[in-house]
């Protein structure tokens, strides 16, 4: 009978000397007992009470994770050789799927409150831009922004087109719906023109409603997916969390607003159209002032 070889040991000398790690946060855990412990003595817990909480321990398990991720990453410095193994990947793509849950989870549980201010949508668009640029560069995306001008009563003089909103929760609406469309495209053939177009239309010379559009050329979503694609936490991606699309659909409503999608063949072959509805548009005043409600 032939004998087993005896295991290969590998030898994992530090690359340098890394004395400062991330310390544990026992302040987060005594901050989470203080957390768990009022809002199990709260009586009665209203829905927004268990909500805020919930949002409270989410944040709360969030940060530990996070020191978790920085000392992996500090061994893999120390000792190179653990990134040779598969389950070294897996540990870290776990605990970057558990902060991305996390960090979703509280922001469809936060109660927000709407800081509407008024301001262009060509500079909100521009900052956009900026700000998804490196992710889309990275993919060999192409993005285009643009307004479509059929209603020049709703222009300034200087052919601006101005929105009332919460500027920063906006900002997280498109940017999920943007990131949303990359991952789409990340799935075509390097051949494949990957392109974005992030465009605003107002339905009509009198509409109420504008409407804000991120477009993609990807593959399309299949009928089946239509109905559940913004509940929370259904998901058709291996990396996904189920819930930016109802982040979306909440910072629509946020505003009594809608979102709605279409998907299917036009000319230049598959794409998939966002489209995030506002009740407010305005014609030409001073950026920055709300003006009257009755101007709605």
């Amino acid at each position: 009978m032939k004998a087993s070889a005896a295991p290969t040991i590998h030898s994992c000398t530090p690359a340098a000397d890394m004395s400062t790690r991330p310390a544990s946060d026992s302040s987060a855990i005594s901050a989470l007992r203080t957390s768990a412990t009022a809002a199990l003595r709260a009586k009665p817990v209203t829905e927004q009470d268990f909500h805020r909480w919930l949002s409270c321990l989410s944040h709360e398990i969030r940060n530990p994770l996070t020191l978790i991720y920085s000392s992996l990453q500090i061994l893999e410095k120390e000792y190179p050789c653990v990134s040779g193994s598969p389950l070294w990947e897996q540990t870290k793509g776990d605990i970057q799927y558990l902060i991305r849950l996390l960090k979703d989870s509280s922001a469809a549980l936060r109660d927000y409150q709407p800081n509407v201010t008024v301001f262009s949508v060509q500079e909100f668009f521009e900052e956009l831009i900026l700000s998804v640029n490196p992710l889309l560069h990275k993919q060999q995306i192409h993005i285009e922004s643009s307004i479509i001008r059929n209603t020049p009563a709703r222009m300034d003089s200087h052919n601006q087109l101005f929105v009332r909103a919460d500027r920063p929760r906006l900002k997280e609406a498109l940017t999920n719906l943007l990131i949303n469309a990359a991952d789409a495209l990340s799935s075509m053939p390097a051949s494949h023109d990957r392109r974005i177009r992030l465009y605003a239309d107002i339905p009509g010379e009198n509409a109420s409603a504008f409407c804000l559009h991120v477009r993609d050329n990807g593959p399309g979503i299949p009928e089946e997916y239509l109905d559940t694609l913004f509940d929370p936490f259904v998901t058709h991606k291996s990396n996904g969390t189920g819930l930016g699309l109802s982040i979306v659909r909440n910072i629509a409503e946020l505003h009594n607003g809608t979102v709605s999608v279409e998907t299917g063949k036009d000319t230049d072959g598959t794409f998939t159209d966002f489209c995030l509805c506002l009740p407010a548009v305005f014609p030409s005043f001073t950026p920055g002032s709300l003006p009257p409600e009755s101007s709605l």
